[in-house]
């Protein structure tokens, strides 16, 4: 199982807050946006299991992956 958590606008793109997926092996992040309906270029900032990580990073089982829009402000 991995749990993808989206922050901020990304909520209201996807629907939810949160996403559980059961997955076998490993898989690039970015795949899984994908599939789930988010275009990688919406994302600004990704951590997995508390750490900054690339958008095309590798998932594998028990992560946690929190996904975070670019962010704007003046």
């Amino acid at each position: 199982m991995v749990k993808i958590k989206l922050n901020l606008a990304l909520i209201k793109e996807a629907g939810k807050e949160e996403i559980i997926l059961d997955t076998k092996g490993s898989r690039k992040l970015c795949d899984i946006l994908s599939e789930i309906g988010i275009s990688p270029e919406e994302v600004g900032m990704v951590i997995k299991n508390k750490t900054w990580a690339p958008l095309n990073c590798i998932v594998k089982e028990n992560d946690v992956v929190q996904i975070f829009p670019h962010l704007e402000g003046g």
